[in-house]
């Protein structure tokens, strides 16, 4: 979804993100959508959805940050490796988080 994505999809992909009703699947693939659309509301959008209830959202949002490299994300991405301690069937969300991080440094 997200590769094919404009920035004028953005607001809609993230309204999916945001609402609690979706399933937490459908989140988390808005989520890696927002990843690759540049668009300057997103990463703020990715920040707050590191709180969301469902560790499979929390991957998708911190690997999302990573991609959007932008480092304005760098201290909750730091929280997430310090304090989240779930995994999803493709790893920790902490492992993730730190991924992203090194992501967002290397590029500086």
């Amino acid at each position: 979804l997200g590769m094919i994505s404009s920035p004028q999809s953005a607001v809609g992909v993230m309204g999916v993100l945001k609402n609690p009703e979706e399933d937490a699947e459908v989140r988390a693939d808005a989520a890696e959508a927002l990843a690759h659309i540049k668009d300057e509301r997103i990463v703020d959008v990715l920040i707050d959805s590191l709180q969301d209830n469902s560790p499979l959202v929390r991957y998708s949002v911190a690997y999302a940050l990573g991609q959007q490299r932008d480092t304005r994300a760098l201290p909750a991405l730091r929280e997430v490796v310090s304090r989240d301690r779930a995994t999803t069937p493709w790893g920790s969300v902490a492992s993730c988080a730190l991924d992203s991080i090194e992501t967002i440094t290397d590029q500086n």
